[in-house]
């Protein structure tokens, strides 16, 4: 049992440096600075509003988002307006600067001509961005046929190669920026919540279950036969080689074999903190051999810090914890950490602070 009543409790930082989503930007009126010069009033009208993305915006407004109609002109209208007419030719009077842009080689042989048209800076700044938009608008089309709608199909979408390259970027990028906007508000939302009731007890009462495995039979006939141990805490721990502050797992099946576990789980009624940042309860929080390893390097970085000699300010070190995404370094290998330290010789460490990031964390006093 705790020592003495605890608690858990929220805290974050000022709300100036907790990160919140971006807004809708608005344009003053005109009323709003008339001081301002005429030049620098026109930009500020003219500034497009920075858009703000979530999951349910659709293809159609990332891709074709500022994106005007294009106004098709003929490549003889252009030579005249350009070039004083030069190299209007009667057989390309009713064919577009669009479909020159795409082959141009093939309506101007001239190649000299042809340089002195790809060259002009008009060219150079309009016609490129006519083919992208022209990409842009084919690619929200073959989205909506293939039923990509929204940023949240496209994250769902397998086939992303489908599209230009262009529009690769603009919907990654939009992506990104919806699940940042999502997260900072979801962060945002956990740290307005009350903190459960009874939430510190319940981290630190959880309850121990483990999972046994028993091999019966030889060679191919061999099964293997599970057994769970509910609200038992295993009578043996897996096996490590220590070398300096390094822990190495015992390697064999004799690792896994009763009475060593194949599994602890960790239960705790009231939930872990990890899975408050997403809104949800998880109770349980399993524990395997690499988790055990890790708190084994913790526990010996304690035992060091705070051991005999007395030290009034413990030599802590930095530990970080490398893993690939879904193994388990958040909710299993954070929550059993926290378990481990809030049962830690309380005269030694009478606090333990668990970050979400962003300005917030949760605040264990023991």
């Amino acid at each position: 049992m705790p020592p003495k009543r605890t608690r858990a409790r929220a805290a974050e930082t000022p709300a100036s440096n907790v990160p919140l989503p971006p807004r809708h930007a608005r344009a003053e009126s005109d009323s709003g600075d008339s001081t301002a010069p005429p030049a620098q009033r026109r930009r500020a009208e003219e500034a497009p509003a920075r858009q703000r993305w979530t999951l349910t915006s659709t293809v159609e407004e990332v891709l074709l988002g500022g994106v005007g109609p294009i106004r098709d002109i003929k490549l003889n209208d252009f030579l005249r307006d350009k070039l004083s007419g030069r190299g209007v030719v009667e057989a390309n009077e009713n064919l577009s600067m669009n479909a020159f842009a795409r082959r141009p080689e093939r309506y101007v042989t001239d190649p000299e001509l042809r340089e002195d048209i790809l060259s002009l800076p008009e060219y150079q700044t309009e016609y490129p961005r006519r083919e992208d938009a022209r990409k842009l608008r084919a690619d929200a089309r073959n989205l909506m046929e293939h039923r990509v709608g929204t940023l949240q199909d496209w994250k769902e979408f397998d086939q992303k190669n489908i599209v230009s390259a262009i529009s690769r970027t603009k919907l990654q990028s939009a992506l990104a920026a919806a699940e940042k906007a999502e997260s900072a508000t979801r962060i945002q939302a956990v740290g307005m919540l009350p903190v459960p009731n009874g939430f510190y007890d319940s981290v630190f009462n959880a309850k121990w279950s483990h999972v046994l495995e028993f091999p019966e039979g030889e060679g191919e006939e061999m099964e293997v036969r599970m057994e769970v141990k509910e609200g038992q805490r295993p009578t043996q721990s897996w096996q490590y080689t220590r070398k300096g502050a390094r822990f190495s797992p015992v390697g064999g099946a004799q690792q896994f074999r009763a009475p060593r576990p194949r599994l602890i789980v960790l239960t705790s009624e009231k939930g872990w903190p990890y899975p408050l940042r997403q809104g949800k309860t998880i109770a349980d929080c399993y524990v395997t051999r690499e988790v055990e390893r890790v708190w084994r390097i913790v526990k010996g970085d304690l035992d060091g810090a705070f051991g005999p000699r007395g030290r009034e300010d413990p030599d802590l070190r930095r530990r970080l914890l490398i893993g690939t995404p879904g193994i388990g370094k958040s909710m299993a290998a954070g929550s059993y950490l926290l378990h481990q330290m809030l049962r830690h010789d309380d005269t030694k460490l009478q606090v333990v602070v668990y970050c979400f990031g962003a300005g917030l964390a949760y605040v264990f006093d023991k």
